[in-house]
């Protein structure tokens, strides 16, 4: 449980903790995302000879609160259109 943590960790500078969240999202209540370093990565990516593989994951969408996963192909359009934005900046910077 977050709210008492093991010994040690509740003295720990940080937590950094991986949880599948929408590439939308700059944050998720009090807590924030990775989409500056997903923005950072596709810059480099960009930066490539080559075009890589790229995915979007999907499959954690029923862990969202409530509202947001009432309307499953908006929420994946939104996901797959924040991508494409992201590609897009880093292509175009």
């Amino acid at each position: 449980m977050l709210d008492s943590p093991p010994a040690g960790l509740a003295d720990a500078d940080c937590w950094r903790i991986h949880f599948h969240v929408p590439v939308d999202a700059d944050r998720l209540g009090p807590l924030s995302t990775t989409r500056p370093a997903v923005a950072e990565a596709l810059a480099a990516i960009a930066r490539l000879d080559y075009a890589p593989h790229l995915e979007v994951e999907t499959y954690t969408w029923e862990v969202l609160p409530g509202a947001e996963q009432l309307n499953l192909v908006a929420g994946l359009a939104r996901e797959l259109t924040a991508t494409q934005q992201l590609i897009d900046r880093a292509v175009w910077k």
